[in-house]
């Protein structure tokens, strides 16, 4: 979470400083970083399925779920919004400079 956090803020700061190439990277960090953390919550879940762990099955697990569940959505909501202007421009060609 603390490399994602921190390949945010260094994508930000490329990107106020037109450095493309520099901000490419640093977004490609981070959206490998956010996928790392979906496989992650995702094996969370299967093992807390196959220990019989469901939704309903007491505070903690609630609480397991609830969470992790809330920090998936903060994680792939961001990533899916159209006017996500970052995402549009790590995707659009380098244009050459003089």
């Amino acid at each position: 979470l603390a490399g994602g956090s921190w390949s945010m803020e260094w994508a930000k700061t490329c990107y106020k400083q037109d450095r493309t190439a520099d901000f490419q990277k640093a977004l490609l960090l981070a959206m490998g970083l956010s996928l790392l953390f979906l496989l992650a919550q995702f094996l969370g879940w299967r093992s807390l399925l196959q220990q019989n762990l469901w939704i309903n099955s007491g505070n903690a697990a609630s609480y397991l779920y609830v969470i992790s569940g809330l920090h998936f959505l903060h994680v792939v909501v961001p990533a899916t919004r159209r006017k996500n202007r970052s995402v549009r421009w790590f995707f659009s060609p380098i244009p050459n400079k003089p």
